[in-house]
Parts: C-alpha cells; sequence; structure tokens
C-alpha cells in the first residue's frame, strides 16, 4: 500500500514529516508481507512454515529433507481422499510437480487414463511422480505416463536406474555347478540380482 497516494503533496515539504512518513512506510510494508505470509499458511499449496500443521492434521510425519513441492503434494493427496478423485483434480495435483503443462485423456471404456507430462527445467522425482499417482488414482484404473523433455532446455539431465530381481528353482539337481552370466547392454546403470537354488534329487 502506497501510503503517499493518500496524502496531500505539500506535507512532503517538511523534512521533518517525510522522515516519519518513511517510517510509516516501512512498518506498513512489513504488515503486509506479514498478513500474506499468514494467508499463505491457510492453504497447503502455498504453505511454507505452516506445512507442519497441515502434515499433522493429516497424519503425515514430517521431513524437511523432503522439497517443499513434493510435501505439499503429499498433504494434497490426503486431503484429496475425502472427496472424489475427478480428471482434472488429479491434473491439478500432478502440475505440482512439473513447471511444464500436464494433460490427461481418460479411455473409459478401456478403464485406463494417459498422462501426457511436460518438463522444462524443473527436476522431477520420477519415483515420488509415480507414488502420488498411485495414491490419488481410484484402484480400478490402469494408466500410462509419458514424459517430454523440453528440447530447447539448456542443459537437460536425465538419470535412470534399472535394478531387476530374479529367482530360479530347478528340480531334480542334474549338474554340481550352474554358472548363469547375464550380459546386459543399455545406455543407464543395471544392476542385476539372481538367485539359484538346486534341490538334490531324492532318493
Amino acid at each position: 500500500m502506497d501510503l503517499k497516494s493518500y496524502l496531500p503533496p505539500f506535507l512532503f515539504d517538511s523534512n521533518i514529516f517525510t522522515d516519519l512518513f518513511i517510517q510509516y512506510q516501512a512498518e506498513t510494508d512489513n504488515l503486509e508481507s506479514d498478513t500474506q505470509d499468514l494467508l499463505n499458511q491457510l492453504f497447503p499449496n502455498t504453505a511454507t512454515w505452516g506445512l507442519v500443521l497441515w502434515e499433522q492434521l493429516v497424519g503425515i510425519t514430517t521431513n524437511t529433507s523432503i522439497n517443499i513441492e513434493v510435501r505439499r503434494v503429499n498433504v494434497l493427496n490426503k486431503l484429496s481422499q475425502i472427496y472424489t478423485m475427478t480428471a482434472s483434480n488429479m491434473t491439478d495435483i500432478l502440475k505440482k510437480f512439473t513447471d511444464g503443462l500436464v494433460s490427461l485423456i481418460q479411455n473409459y471404456s478401456m478403464y485406463t487414463f494417459d498422462i501426457d507430462f511436460n518438463v522444462k527445467s524443473k527436476a522431477v522425482s520420477l519415483l515420488d511422480l509415480l507414488q502420488t499417482i498411485e495414491t490419488i488414482k481410484p484402484a480400478h484404473l490402469d494408466y500410462s505416463l509419458s514424459i517430454n523433455l523440453n528440447p530447447t532446455a539448456k542443459g537437460v539431465y536425465n538419470a535412470v536406474c534399472h535394478v531387476s530381481g530374479e529367482s530360479i528353482s530347478l528340480y531334480p539337481y542334474i549338474a554340481t555347478n550352474i554358472d548363469v552370466t547375464p550380459s546386459v547392454e543399455l545406455g543407464m546403470y543395471f544392476h542385476n540380482i539372481e538367485t539359484s537354488t538346486l534341490y538334490p534329487k531324492e532318493e
């Protein structure tokens, strides 16, 4: 609020009044800032220091090491469970993860929906994104997720980790040694875990 606009100009001919006015204006600016900050805490999508109170309300253990946007989404996820999750509501929640566009297409006859997720420059946690989708989507619906990176962005970084596991049981026992040497050629980190269990033939 500009207090000067509410006062006649001739008052500012006085140096004493001008000095006092500067202090009044500073106090008014601080009051406006504090009021807006307090109002921000009333909504989980803008809350900062008040976000911990929202987490307590919905039963989430506070973890300040998590990105604040993810914490806000987690609160919104919990609150969304009290009303019907619509395509519009889901889109609004997923928009919190990106600075790009998000669109959702419903395939009613197939009981599925497609998510088109666009990323410009904001870092996205794929694990948090998938967990959020699984939490908020109707349980009977399947979905596909398409993530598009903005090709004009400077410095696009993509990190992928693939972990797989396999358990093999052989009946009956035939060979004394079984060597498993998988060969994988992928443009990503690959961690393969295999467990082989051999059971001797009963006499």
